[in-house]
């Protein structure tokens, strides 16, 4: 977080002359991208503790399902998953499913043996918008299958629903590196777009520029050192 931080206030330093409180501005963001990726670190630390273990190595869905049963009723907030190496799946609710993995973009990075964390998805059986954290599961040098769990957005929807409760209002939007939307939150579709045109070109800073911008919010953005997800926190002026 505090590497968060520094980013935010170097790269911020040349717009403290506009009216928007810089200070608070950058501890408001901080704390949005903080509160949205320790969600997914603690999912991607589950996922790593689940895969050493000898069920999950065991590659038998049979022999994992208890585990992965009991962590499921722990987190509904989250779809957790085993997939074989041919990209067919098992979830708790379903068993074996009717899809395979190998049409997702990010299985190719499985398949290469590295871990996923972040991809943006419409979930096959749960059709909701998730976030995937996976990564290869071996017993010994042999690949066995695929760990993962898919965080649904409506979860971290909830978590500003809760904040703008306490009083703490704000419009937010969040986009990956390749300017896809992963959470739009009290924003209308014109702002979203120039906002997302805007971060991608520069990576960081305000929007708008201008105090007497007719604006509701606006917005102070940069990126995530973990995702490298974009987050631009809009408060009102």
């Amino acid at each position: 977080m505090k590497r968060l931080i520094v980013i935010l206030m170097v790269l911020i330093i040349p717009f403290s002359l506009f009216s928007m409180d810089i200070s608070e501005a950058i501890g408001d963001t901080t704390l949005f991208i903080y509160a949205f990726e320790t969600n997914l670190h603690h999912l991607r630390v589950t996922i790593d503790v689940l895969s050493k273990t000898e069920e999950v190595r065991s590659g038998e869905w049979e022999r994992m399902r208890g585990l992965i049963e009991e962590l499921q009723k722990q987190d509904e907030s989250t779809l957790y998953w085993f997939s074989n190496p041919d990209g067919s799946y098992y979830t708790v609710e379903k068993g074996l499913t009717n899809y395979n993995l190998q049409e997702r973009e990010y299985f190719q990075h499985l398949q290469q043996g590295e871990s996923v964390y972040g991809a943006v998805i419409t979930g096959y059986t749960s059709l909701k918008k998730s976030i995937v954290v996976a990564q290869p599961v071996f017993k010994g040098e042999v690949l066995v299958g695929y760990l993962g769990g898919s965080k649904y957005t409506d979860t971290l929807v909830d978590y500003l629903d809760m904040m703008a409760q306490n009083g703490v209002i704000r419009s937010f939007y969040v986009i990956t590196t390749e300017g896809e939307d992963v959470i739009q939150y009290n924003i209308n579709e014109k702002v979203a777009k120039n906002l997302n045109a805007l971060m991608l070109e520069t990576g960081f800073g305000l929007y708008p520029m201008s105090e007497n911008s007719p604006l509701e919010y606006q917005y102070m953005f940069g990126p995530s050192p973990e995702t490298g997800w974009l987050y631009a926190v809009g408060k009102k002026k």
